[in-house]
């Protein structure tokens, strides 16, 4: 059997197909891993192990990862090394380099996805990344977007606020970029009568589902100039956990 490694496969893929058509049997491989074999069966469906076949059809290997462990891998991989603004799309499967194509999209929690930036390949075979868009290039190409969708990405949201409640969770926001992921946001906040202070509800969020559920509060000066108080980082984080069990089935859901 020859073996080849997917780097010069690519290159000459079309000589492999022919060589396989004719008889040969072909394993393509990753780091030594075996990923695609390619073969021929006879025109009545049986293996052939050589030589030249009339009729002769070209195999290739089934997909032992699905899409949704393609997107779960790829997930993974932006939550270790990009922000939480950035997630997968839907995978597609190249069945001839045996790897499921999965996008990498910009996003926001109120407007959803804006644009792809990039794209990352993972194995069929086992689910290992094989190769993605540099993160510099796919950081270039979210900037770029943003300018693009700027408008709408900074537009008020979809319910009236007035100044003094923008302010409020505009300082609630920051407050959260700083100190915990892209998935925490600010909600409407609130003016508390009794204790003279503006409560901004803390929300879990994804771009695809929106919010999912508040882990936390925060409480703003009624002047919206300070913030007061807020849940303590752990607790939030540990609801947010939670939240996260309760929907990962919609969470990792490839999109639509």
């Amino acid at each position: 059997m020859q073996q080849i490694d997917i780097r010069e496969a690519k290159l000459d893929l079309p000589a492999l197909l022919d060589a396989a058509v004719k008889g040969a049997d072909i394993m393509i491989t990753q780091d030594s891993q075996p990923l695609v074999r390619l073969s021929h069966v006879s025109a009545d469906g049986q293996p052939q192990a050589s030589g030249p076949s009339h009729g002769a059809i070209t195999t290739i290997a089934a997909p032992s990862i699905s899409a949704l462990q393609a997107q779960a891998a790829a997930n993974l991989f932006l939550s270790d090394q990009i922000s939480d603004r950035f997630m997968s799309g839907s995978p597609a499967l190249d069945p001839v380099a045996n790897v499921w194509r999965v996008p990498f999209l910009l996003a926001y929690a109120v407007i959803g996805p804006v644009g792809q930036t990039g794209e990352i390949l993972i194995s069929a075979a086992t689910g290992a990344v094989v190769s993605h868009t540099p993160l510099e290039e796919m950081k270039t190409a979210a900037r770029a977007l943003y300018e693009q969708h700027r408008e709408v990405i900074t537009s008020p949201l979809p319910y009236d606020l007035t100044g003094a409640e923008m302010e409020a969770m505009s300082l609630v926001g920051g407050f959260l970029n700083d100190r915990l992921p892209d998935r925490f946001c600010a909600d409407k906040p609130r003016f508390d009568r009794d204790t003279l202070v503006w409560r901004a509800p803390i929300l879990l969020s994804y771009p695809t589902l929106g919010p999912i559920g508040q882990v936390g509060e925060s409480t703003v000066s009624v002047n919206a100039d300070k913030i007061l108080s807020f849940t303590p980082l752990k607790e939030m984080k540990a609801a947010a956990q939670t939240l996260i069990e309760q929907h990962r089935e919609e969470i990792e859901a490839p999109l639509p």
